[in-house]
């Protein structure tokens, strides 16, 4: 299948497609192993001190590792990128057809940037990125903005239990 950079970015960043961190993996560094070598050195230019990847889409794996604090250095980095605060700042996109898929819908996983969520619904977020595996438990990095305010949130580890009794889990 035939797709561009731009619609891989959206797919890995708004639904989680871990296919398209391998297949952009593979066209930036030539292979995988070799863009986990770039994403290491990379986050310690950053001063992430607790950081380690083993694989570039971030599920469960031995010897990968990080904390909030490193993730704060690496979210506030890549807000600097003025595409990648577009991507994450969308709660749905469209994939148009490729030469062997129709057009593809895209939501993001992140309750408050949809308003159909509800009460989890919050105006002033903005993005960013959500993810959940076994050991990490449901993690969201979150920016929202408000009266010439801007914040961003780095929650890890949060249970999967539905806590308030909605089926959300």
């Amino acid at each position: 299948e035939i797709l561009a950079v731009g619609d891989l970015l959206r797919c890995m960043l708004i639904k989680s497609a871990n296919e398209s961190a391998a297949i952009l993996a593979d066209y930036v560094a030539g292979g995988q192993d070799e863009f986990v070598v770039m994403m290491n050195n990379y986050v310690k230019k950053l001063g992430c001190q607790n950081t380690a990847f083993v694989n570039v889409h971030g599920l469960d794996a031995d010897g990968q590792y990080t904390t909030a604090s490193d993730m704060l250095k690496i979210v506030l980095k890549a807000l600097q990128f003025p595409e990648f605060v577009k991507i994450t700042s969308l709660a749905k996109a469209t994939i148009p057809p490729t030469n062997k898929s129709a057009k593809r819908e895209l939501s993001t996983t992140n309750f408050m940037m949809n308003s159909s969520y509800g009460e989890y619904y919050y105006e002033y977020v903005s993005g960013i990125k959500t993810g959940s595996t076994e050991l990490a438990g449901r993690c969201i990095a979150a920016k929202a903005s408000k009266d010439g305010y801007s914040y961003v949130a780095i929650l890890m580890r949060g249970p999967f239990d539905d806590v308030d009794g909605d089926s959300v889990k």
